[in-house]
C-alpha cells in the first residue's frame, strides 16, 4: 500500500517483487488472506480503507490487485536468504528473539545480498549496535532505517 501510494507513478510499468517470509505456515497462510478486524484498521491515514480494502461483515480484506503483488514462501533464516539484488528489507522483531551471534551473520546476509544503496528496517524494538552497525548507515534512527554503507542510494528515495 504505502508503495503504491508513494511510488505508483515511478514504479508505473516497473515490475516489483515483494516477497513476505516466515518459518510459520499458519502465519503466512493468515498473511495471504489478508483479512483484517475494523478495529486494525482504525489509525489507518484517511483514504486507505476506501482505496486499498474491501469490507465484508465487519472485516475488511486488502484488495486483490495489493494482494497478488506479494509473494509468500515458507522460509528458515538460519538458510541465509532465498533471494538476492534487493532494494529494501524489512526485518521487524526477528533479532530480538536470536542470539547475538546469529544476529550478526544475518544482519551479514543482509548487507552482502542488499543491492548498493539498499535499505534495511529493523523493527522498533531492534538496533543495530557496534560492529553489527558497520556494515550500514544510520538513515533515521528513531524508526530503525538504516542504509548499505559505502554505496549511492538506489534509485527509489
Amino acid at each position: 500500500m504505502l508503495l503504491d501510494r508513494r511510488f505508483s507513478r515511478e514504479f508505473s510499468g516497473v515490475r516489483r517483487r515483494i516477497i513476505g517470509l516466515d518459518m510459520d505456515g499458519d502465519v503466512l497462510a493468515r498473511a495471504r488472506e489478508a483479512v483484517y478486524g475494523g478495529d486494525r484498521l482504525e489509525n489507518m491515514p484517511p483514504g486507505y480503507k476506501n482505496r486499498y480494502f474491501d469490507g465484508r461483515a465487519g472485516d475488511y480484506r486488502l484488495k486483490k490487485e495489493i494482494r497478488e503483488s506479494v509473494e509468500f514462501r515458507t522460509h528458515d533464516m538460519t538458510r541465509g536468504l532465498p533471494v538476492s539484488d534487493i532494494d529494501l528489507i524489512i526485518c521487524r522483531n526477528v533479532l530480538i528473539y536470536i542470539t547475538r551471534e546469529f544476529q550478526k551473520r544475518i544482519v551479514r546476509e543482509f548487507e552482502r545480498n542488499l543491492l548498493p544503496g539498499g535499505y534495511l528496517v529493523l523493527g522498533k524494538t531492534e538496533s543495530m549496535v557496534g560492529e553489527l552497525r558497520s556494515g550500514f548507515d544510520v538513515v533515521n534512527l528513531t524508526e530503525h532505517i538504516y542504509r548499505k554503507a559505502g554505496d549511492e542510494p538506489c534509485g527509489w528515495k
